[in-house]
Order: C-alpha cells, then structure tokens, then sequence
C-alpha cells in the first residue's frame, strides 16, 4: 500500500511521480519516496492545509545562469527607466524651486547606491517573518547583481511573492515620500523610479510563477527559484 503522505489520507499517486528530490526547509519534510516511510515533519514553522511531504517538482529557475531572462531583465530595466525619465522631465515644470544643479545629480547618485543593501535587507526580513523566524539567510553579488537568499527554504506561492516584492514597494514608497518631505520631491521620484528599474528580478519572478497555475509552493535556491505542486 502507499505510505501514508497527509494526516491520515495516502497518496494516491503513482510511484513515479511519489518520487521527488528532497527539499528541506522549514516548510517541509523529507519528499516521499516509493521506497521508504514517510519521515515525520523537521521542526516545520506552521502547518499549511496539511504536512507537507509529497510535492512535485515543476520548474527550476537558474536566474544567474540564464542569460536569456538576465536579458529580459536589462530590457524591463530600460523601459522603466525610459518612461520613468520621460514622467520626470515633463513634471520637472512643477518643481521649479528644485534645481538640476551638479549637487543634486551626486546626491541621487548617493541615494541609489545606498539603497541597494537596503533592499537585500527588506528581503531578509520578510524571509524571516514569512517563514516564522527559521530561515537562513545568505547574501551574495553576482556580476552586477546583489542579492539574498534563503537556500532551500519552501514557502506557498503568495508568501513567496510577497517576500519578492516587499522592497519594490516599500523601499520604492520610502524614496519618495522621504525625499519629498526633506524637500526634494523631483530626486525622489528619479531614485525610485532607478530603484524600480533594479527590481526586475523580483518581478520577473513573480510574473514566471504566475505562468505556473500548478505552483502552490516555491523553493528558494542558491541560484534562483524552484517551483513545486503540493500533491
């Protein structure tokens, strides 16, 4: 008979498809195997709709080894900044007490370069509360790209998107509600609209799962994401 996979229903699925690499984090167990019991849950965070041990694997997303979404990237990038450009100079006539000088394009240099840890850090935190404290994260630069990881850590697709898209709101929302109150309305929108350019990762990872109806579960790896069908 099949080993028993949920609280107490039993798979119903062939052996071949029973049969899925091992994912640990702290939202799963061993995945089942069509040759051994079903270990019971590794100090998992909460319980979704039930223990979670049979999942199949989907998609893998290598985004540091895919060249062809790492150029889909750059071109998403550029068409936000182009039309974020375009917004700013036309609303430029409203600012007039904020002048372009030599000093302003410097601070918003700053400003852009300093926000990149800032960003890495709002995806940690989110890790963090999003699985209850318990996953581990990493930081790491990848040519031109920083980023931060949580290898191995599985949580459902909407946790997951939202831990993607935490720093595209809030540290967008924070550039330019904070620049505008020191004064600086104009440099605000133009570093959020640069660091908005910079999310296209998170985005396009959030647009690929969206591509996947079958996703309820998302793995973090150390090379991008893997996308996983809770059976």
């Amino acid at each position: 008979s099949s080993p028993p996979c949920r609280d107490g229903a039993t798979s119903a699925l062939p052996a071949h498809e029973r049969a899925a690499r091992p994912v640990a984090g702290p939202w799963t167990t061993n995945a089942c195997d069509s040759s051994q019991s079903v270990r019971e849950p590794v100090a998992p965070c909460r319980r979704l709709s039930a223990t979670i041990c049979c999942m199949r694997r989907l998609v893998d997303i290598d985004l540091l080894g895919d060249e062809q979404l790492q150029g889909q990237m750059a071109a998403d990038s550029l068409w936000i900044l182009l039309g974020g450009t375009l917004v700013g100079v036309l609303g430029a006539a409203a600012f007039p007490h904020e002048p372009l000088s030599f000093l302003w394009f410097v601070l918003l240099g700053v400003v852009s370069v300093a926000v990149l840890p800032i960003h890495e850090l709002v995806h940690a935190l989110a890790f963090k509360v999003a699985s209850g404290g318990r996953a581990r994260i990493t930081f790491g630069l990848s040519g031109w790209m920083l980023y931060t990881s949580s290898p191995d850590t599985v949580l459902p697709r909407r946790s997951f998107c939202a831990v993607l898209l935490a720093p595209s709101i809030v540290v967008t929302i924070a550039l330019g509600i904070g620049a505008t109150l020191f004064g600086y309305p104009l440099l605000g929108w133009f570093a959020a609209i640069i660091h908005l350019a910079g999310c296209t990762g998170d985005i396009g990872y959030v647009r690929i799962i969206g591509t996947e109806p079958l996703a309820n579960l998302v793995q973090d790896t150390e090379r991008g994401i893997a996308l996983f069908h809770d059976e």
